[in-house]
């Protein structure tokens, strides 16, 4: 079952409504991510301009990323390689997740977001080896998850 919600990043450290974004199983991810980034702004659709002394700014961005990120491991598992797309868990690690194509791409989206309101990734740490994500049923519905080698 596919629906769609809609969230795009126009301008650097703005959210606004217009692209289109999939889901899967009925929750509408675009929205869900574009909720959850507005509110760690503030609620403004214009996010501030964070910099090295604003980094309250950039760590409840953060966690609204941390928060989006892992509503966006749900998956279909009746689509084809349905966790194929690639992009960071967290803003503070750098882990490599798996995720739905487009939920990827949102996520890459905000990351390129983070690093315009001049807030810093977090450094490089070890990460688990997960060369390859699955589409597995949880206790909530299908997430991606990794497999190691």
């Amino acid at each position: 079952m596919r629906g769609s919600g809609r969230a795009s990043i126009s301008a650097p450290g703005a959210i606004h409504p217009g692209t289109e974004m999939h889901a899967t199983r009925g929750v509408r991810h675009g929205a869900v991510l574009a909720a959850v980034l507005l509110s760690a702004c503030g609620g403004s659709s214009k996010a501030p301009d964070a910099g090295p002394s604003d980094a309250g700014v950039c760590e409840q961005f953060a966690h609204a990323y941390l928060i989006a990120a892992i509503e966006a491991r749900r998956c279909d598992p009746d689509e084809p390689d349905p966790c194929r797309g690639r992009a960071p868990e967290s803003l503070e690690t750098q882990c490599i997740g798996g995720f739905p194509e487009d939920q990827a791409a949102q996520l890459l989206g905000y990351v390129e977001q983070y690093k315009q309101m001049g807030c810093t990734l977090g450094p490089p740490v070890p990460c688990p080896l997960r060369t390859t994500f699955r589409c597995e049923q949880d206790g909530s519905g299908f997430v991606c998850v990794g497999v190691a080698p």
